[in-house]
């Protein structure tokens, strides 16, 4: 059978399979009783194998229905788990690490696995699923760009970490069809020069400047930037994400509150997060230093419990749908002092600081009441679910 389905003919081959990924690799049978399945995962599975399952679907109208819904069923658990140690994350990224190193060698890169390619992309989204689906159904299924999307809801993935995500998978994959389809084979190289890397540039240039949604933004960039571009914010967000540094502020974070540095300095640091106009960004940040008990007043930012948390606040500001608008507003959320244990809180609960910096940069009258009720310590109390509620209830 697996002979059947991947060996190469005249005609080419109907699908590709890995048979080692099985339980317990070669030395296991090919095929499991059901309890012996989940008995193996209980006990011997590893994080590899939990991303591996996140694709796992029965074939529509092929054998057991109820079969294939009872594998699904007894496996769920052990893929979509309540809880899962941080240490799933680390070992996800070491994972990723060694595939870059194996495909890091030579001049061509490699779209699919090397340094900024396309399952840098997928490991932030299995990982944020492995650590998130036990408790959020609707990240336990759907393409690369509905999980996106539907990360960025749930307050897990910044607005525009989730849009350079997005567009560099897009382009990746671009890539990637051009490849195969022009060498009509399994590739995913790209030579850094030559007759094949113009091909693939002119096809994908063509492709993206036929898209409505992208022309304006691509007519005056070459595919060699675009590339370049993509890779670098791909590989900038996987390593903030899942690295070792996750838990840390960006350096330009930091240097854009650092008092020490001349005005220059500081409006270069908040250009490079996004601001657009870097002196008002400045302007706005001063205010938020004179607010006593805000996490960029200097009594609080010296504080142990606090340390950092101003320069993760202005990290999620910055990956905002609107930066400008969001900076604008917080200094209404600390026109009261806050507690320092509510600022420690917020400053390491990504989600209540990408839902919160959301909202100020997209509803003036939601940021207004976030503000008047003291909201930050609300958010954090009561997170808000996905419960849906009735008409009345919304309008109250």
């Amino acid at each position: 059978l697996i002979n059947a389905l991947h060996a190469p003919t005249e005609d080419g081959f109907a699908f590709r399979v890995d048979y080692d990924l099985r339980p317990e690799g070669q030395a296991g049978p090919l095929a499991n009783a059901v309890d012996a399945l989940a008995r193996y995962y209980e006990r011997f599975g590893q994080t590899w194998e939990r991303a591996a399952l996140l694709r796992l679907r029965a074939i529509e109208g092929a054998g057991d229905a109820s079969l294939a819904s009872t594998i699904e069923r007894r496996l769920r658990p052990f893929v979509f788990p309540r809880t899962l140690d941080a240490r799933a994350v680390d070992e996800l990224f070491a994972m990723k690490h060694r595939v870059t190193a194996s495909a890091d060698a030579g001049d061509a890169f490699d779209v699919k696995r090397g340094h900024g390619g396309i399952r840098e992309v997928e490991f932030v989204v299995q990982a944020n699923q492995l650590l998130n689906g036990g408790r959020l159904p609707d990240l336990r299924r759907g393409n690369v760009l509905e999980l996106l999307a539907r990360l960025e809801e749930h307050g897990l993935v910044p607005h525009r970490t989730s849009a350079e995500l997005a567009h560099g998978y897009e382009l990746l994959r671009r890539i990637e069809h051009a490849l195969q389809y022009g060498e009509d084979r399994q590739t995913q190289r790209l030579p850094s020069s030559g007759a094949e890397h113009d091909r693939v540039a002119r096809a994908v240039m063509h492709a993206m400047l036929s898209s409505t949604r992208s022309r304006t933004h691509q007519q005056a960039r070459s595919f060699g930037d675009e590339l370049a571009d993509a890779r670098d914010k791909v590989h900038a967000a996987f390593t903030r994400l899942l690295g070792e540094d996750r838990e840390q502020p960006s350096d330009d974070a930091r240097r854009a509150l650092d008092r020490t540095l001349d005005d220059e300095a500081r409006v270069r640091r908040l250009r490079a997060l996004g601001f657009d106009v870097g002196a008002r960004a400045l302007s706005l940040v001063r205010v938020l230093e004179r607010r006593r008990g805000s996490p960029f007043a200097p009594d609080v930012a010296r504080a142990a419990e606090a340390a950092d948390a101003g320069a993760h606040l202005l990290d999620h500001v910055a990956k905002s749908p609107d930066p400008m608008t969001a900076l604008a507003r917080l200094p209404d959320l600390f026109r009261e002092r806050v507690p320092r244990s509510t600022v420690a809180r917020v400053a390491h609960d990504r989600r209540t600081l990408t839902l919160a910096t959301k909202l100020l940069a997209t509803s003036a009258p939601l940021s207004r009441m976030l503000a008047k009720h003291h909201g930050l310590d609300d958010v954090l109390a009561r997170p808000p679910t996905t419960t849906r509620l009735r008409r009345a209830d919304v309008r109250a």
